[in-house]
């Protein structure tokens, strides 16, 4: 079987060849291979902010493209400023190295062409890099051969091509006979080493003086139209299988959580993965596994979107596309497990505190509620403040009622308790609306400061347009030096954010409107937690009688005393940035997925913008304030 794919050859040989390159000398004609360089997923805070986007390696031979791309542009940044400066004074360009710079961005133009068949964002980035390279050396071969050394240098090039035409012609005939037999892979290997060879020197030639050099090689565009859609429908297997393989079993954790409230009710105890349990505990767990499934969806809807570049198509779900009229939506069938589930969850979780209520006795029940609290607000910290209550509050009303004579005291305790954090939240969110007028949201800072205006490109379109998702409009090479200069030091604001870090200091931001953030703040919330305690009446050693008192106490600690801190919103200056895929921020960053709630996905809605160059905004902040649910606290500077 022939093979699709033509690798292996142009990833054999070591990168300091091709950086010694440059270093001397190099004979017209020469041109040296690359090697794969790592390119791997970095903070923020890495000093190449110009580095591309990240791969997701659902397709073979990805990860070495990108790294392939990666070494070729690294040699070849550098020459671009050096090149502009010399252009008024080209006596100055080093002629000598600008026919291999050519042939090396050609190089580039070509891997980046079949990252973006790979449906890899990174490959649009390195399509603009090349075109950005071609056209800067195009510039410098035009100024050179205004100086006697360029002319002699373009002339040298031309005779050598004439007395190469012969060599040429063979090489199409030879192209020709192993078309006839169907050879792509190979005719395009022989193709792909006779153009590198010959680029160095068509390079010196003007665009209308290379057709007599490429006439005879014409049928390359046969071979690239035949081998085209064999790399289009094995990248589709590819990303198929890659969701495939992070696919989430959604019907298990239905069977699990049916059986969990059988068993409970029967028992007071159930089995799931072969691990008995009480009812209480099958409740962390199975929102675990609701977390996991949700970060699974999420992730196999972002490798869709992917796919759906290439041309792959997936089933509308029943009933979803009929809504909007619509025949295909990308990731439309992970969004219907995700709120199916949520549904399912929200009833399933219910009824199994119910099934417990009913069975326990009243000696039991008051012990039993205890656990249940304790399991809930860890539990209630992987879902959306809104479907905490939910879910379980009217489900725990059963079991307090066969608490007996402590019924009384523990419904009003819950009900004090509900009161006074709700005021608490209303005075906390005050004081962050008054502070968030110096600190912009993060995503309309993104916005507003990368912005289209004069010859900066930016990531979106002039203010005041409707479509303004962000997106490449440039090189990251040529954008990201200025987007740094407009970010860096602005006060901003992040939506909630967890812990990332054991020791409790570094926290992550969920995922809001194409940004997410690292966020720095060590700060003692001891003070707020006795505040706190004391609003909520309680004594150094009380636990509160509500799960939610429970959360928030536990949610002030540092992760060694409790759940770690959770922030609903932070504010502080931006200390780092990096530009990130959102397909593989979304599809393969557990910053931004781990940090879901359950049942939640980055972006909702249809995605009818699908291209690879959409992205957002990873950086840095050092925080000066911090909202927690319940009060506001300042970070010292440190």
């Amino acid at each position: 079987m022939t093979k699709p794919l033509f690798y292996t050859n142009h990833f054999s040989r070591v990168l300091a060849m091709a950086g010694r390159m440059f270093a001397r000398r190099v004979p017209i004609g020469v041109v040296s291979m690359l090697v794969c360089c790592s390119v791997a997923s970095a903070d923020p805070t890495e000093k190449d902010v110009v580095a591309s986007l990240d791969v997701h390696q659902a397709c073979q031979h990805s990860g070495h493209l990108a790294a392939a791309c990666a070494g070729i542009d690294k040699l070849l940044t550098p020459r671009g400023p050096m090149y502009q400066q010399t252009l008024a004074t080209p006596e100055k360009l080093p002629i000598n190295e600008l026919g291999v710079v050519y042939a090396k961005a050609m190089q580039l133009q070509r891997y980046a062409a079949l990252l973006v068949i790979h449906a890899e964002p990174a490959g649009v980035d390195y399509q603009m890099r090349a075109q950005s390279h071609l056209k800067t050396v195009r510039a410098a071969f035009e100024a050179a051969r205004t100086t006697e050394r360029g002319k002699r240098q373009s002339d040298l090039a031309r005779q050598r091509l004439d007395q190469q035409l012969p060599a040429i012609q063979k090489l199409g005939k030879e192209l020709e006979a192993l078309v006839a037999k169907s050879q792509w892979s190979a005719a395009e290997a022989k193709y792909l080493k006779g153009i590198d060879s010959l680029n160095p020197l068509l390079g010196w030639m003007p665009a209308n003086a290379t057709r007599k050099y490429l006439a005879p090689l014409a049928i390359a565009s046969k071979i690239d139209a035949a081998l085209r859609p064999v790399r289009i429908e094995a990248a589709k297997q590819q990303l198929t299988a890659a969701i495939q393989a992070i696919a989430p079993d959604v019907g298990s954790l239905a069977t699990d959580m049916e059986t969990a409230v059988r068993e409970v009710g029967a028992s007071g105890t159930c089995t799931i993965d072969g691990k008995p349990m009480s009812g209480p505990e099958a409740i962390l767990v199975l929102v675990n596994r609701w977390h996991a499934m949700s970060v699974a969806c999420a992730r196999c809807r972002a490798i869709e979107w992917a796919a759906m570049t290439v041309g792959l198509r997936f089933p509308v779900p029943a009933g979803y596309g009929d809504e909007r009229g619509e025949t295909e939506d990308p990731g439309g069938r992970w969004l219907v497990a995700i709120d199916e589930t949520r549904a399912y969850m929200h009833a399933s979780l219910a009824q199994l505190i119910e099934a417990d209520a009913q069975r326990v006795s009243a000696d039991e029940a008051l012990a039993l509620y205890r656990n249940y609290i304790d399991a809930i607000a860890q539990a209630s910290l992987q879902l959306p403040p809104d479907d905490r209550y939910l879910i379980f509050n009217t489900a725990l009303d059963s079991l307090v009622a066969k608490t007996g004579d402590a019924a009384a005291t523990i419904s009003g305790e819950r009900a004090a308790s509900r009161e006074l954090l709700r005021w608490r939240r209303r005075v906390a969110d005050a004081e962050a609306v008054r502070r968030q007028n110096e600190y912009v949201p993060l995503s309309r800072a993104f916005r507003k400061q990368t912005a289209e205006e004069g010859s900066y490109h930016g990531f979106v379109p002039p203010l005041g347009t409707p479509q303004n998702s962000p997106r490449l409009r440039g090189p990251l090479t040529e954008t990201m030096p200025e987007s740094v200069s407009r970010l860096i030091g602005q006060n901003v604001s992040t939506v909630s954010a967890r812990p990332l870090s054991a020791e409790g200091v570094q926290f992550v931001s969920r995922y809001d409107n194409e940004t997410f953030a690292t966020v720095r703040a060590s700060v003692d919330l001891e003070p707020f937690a006795e505040s706190l305690r004391q609003d909520l009446r309680l004594s150094p050693d009380q636990v509160p009688w509500s799960w939610d008192a429970i959360a928030a106490l536990n949610s002030t600690h540092r992760r060694d005393g409790g759940y770690g801190q959770h922030f609903v919103a932070m504010g502080g200056p931006i200390r780092a940035i990096r530009i990130r895929s959102m397909i593989t921020g979304i599809a393969a960053n557990p910053a931004i997925g781990n940090h879901l709630d359950c049942g939640e996905v980055p972006v909702r809605g249809p995605m009818d913008d699908f291209e690879l160059g959409r992205v957002m905004l990873d950086c840095e902040i050092d925080a000066r304030w911090v909202q927690h649910e319940y009060f506001v606290a300042d970070v010292p500077e440190e």
